[in-house]
């Protein structure tokens, strides 16, 4: 698929939905624009709670970097909308815009110390 027909666009989850679950291929990240998302990891068979997070947080990005699979399940907590980052689009963002990479890595290093 060429970056041109992958776009940003913007998606919308009801309360209690799945966005995405542990172990499953990166795709895409979140930035939540209104709303609140939980991120939850399992361990030894029982859901723990990472994070929850709010308006213009951002979610799903450190996956797409490592090749590896989802570290955590992402679920709305209330109805969120979000705008989707598609990473051919990252990747893009990346060559052309360093504030775009400064703002991603500032959330994976947050993300990091909070773990």
């Amino acid at each position: 698929m060429s970056t041109a027909a992958v776009k940003v666009g913007t998606i919308s989850f009801m309360p209690r939905e799945v966005i995405f679950k542990e172990g499953e291929e990166p795709r895409e990240f979140y930035l939540i624009k209104s709303g609140a998302v939980q991120l939850s990891r399992t361990a030894n068979g029982e859901s723990k709670v990472i994070a929850t997070l709010g308006e213009n947080e951002i979610f799903g990005e450190s996956a797409l970097f490592d090749g590896t699979p989802q570290l955590f399940t992402a679920t709305a907590l209330t109805g969120t909308t979000c705008m989707l980052f598609p990473k051919p689009v990252i990747a893009a963002k990346f060559t052309n815009s360093p504030e775009a990479a400064l703002l991603i890595c500032r959330s994976i290093f947050a993300t990091m110390r909070n773990e």
